[in-house]
């Protein structure tokens, strides 16, 4: 999932999943990715690393643009055909493979960077939910129910905090790893559907 923009500064935005709960070499997918792609020794290196989310990447175009470069040219060098091997890609890049330079271009003005923004997670814009699979996100105080009058709270009251356990989480990611977060967005998205063909027939 990517999000661009056109202004003129230049920065690339990724987020940490929770590192309290996994990190690459922690992970047998995230570790396998890796190893697949580049090898033994670049795991080793990079086992104790947080993992950084291929799947929610933000950023300017100029950014976007070279970001995705820059995918497709690991893609076509390491040949790594596994499903989820872009996260293997994506973790390589920042931690090893001079992502800044790929970023880098040079134009009328000179030569141009771009800022690469790492997220905590739990801080940033986007909540990266799969590797809190382990127990139930309500449990964990990160999905809440708040009185709906409040801003930002949805009808039934339910919300997704970030670390901070009061912050609503602007874009929440993987909702489907956690049961009930499940059955509520089923749930939100069936009604939201009904208003809407009920809305068009009474035009």
């Amino acid at each position: 999932d990517l999000i661009t923009n056109t202004h003129h500064e230049c920065y690339l935005d990724l987020f940490e999943e929770n590192f309290d709960a996994i990190n690459i070499g922690k992970s047998s997918y995230n570790s396998n990715w890796i190893k697949s792609a580049y090898g033994n020794d670049a795991l080793k290196t990079v086992a104790a690393k947080p993992v950084i989310c291929s799947g929610s990447t933000m950023g300017t175009q100029h950014a976007i643009e070279k970001y995705t470069i820059a995918m497709v040219a690991q893609s076509d060098e390491r040949k790594c055909k596994s499903v989820g091997c872009d996260q293997g890609f994506h973790n390589y890049l920042y931690y090893l493979g001079n992502l800044d330079e790929w970023l880098a271009s040079t134009n009328k003005r000179g030569e141009q960077t771009c800022d690469i923004r790492v997220h905590v997670h739990g801080e940033g814009a986007v909540n990266n939910l799969s590797a809190m699979r382990e127990s139930p996100l309500r449990d964990q105080g990160v999905l809440k129910t708040f009185d709906v009058n409040e801003t930002y709270v949805a009808k039934d009251g339910n919300i997704v905090v970030n670390s901070d356990g009061s912050t609503p989480s602007p874009v929440v990611h993987q909702f489907d790893r956690d049961k009930e977060l499940k059955g509520l967005i089923r749930k939100r998205t069936s009604q939201m559907l009904k208003e809407w063909k009920s809305e068009q027939s009474s035009r």
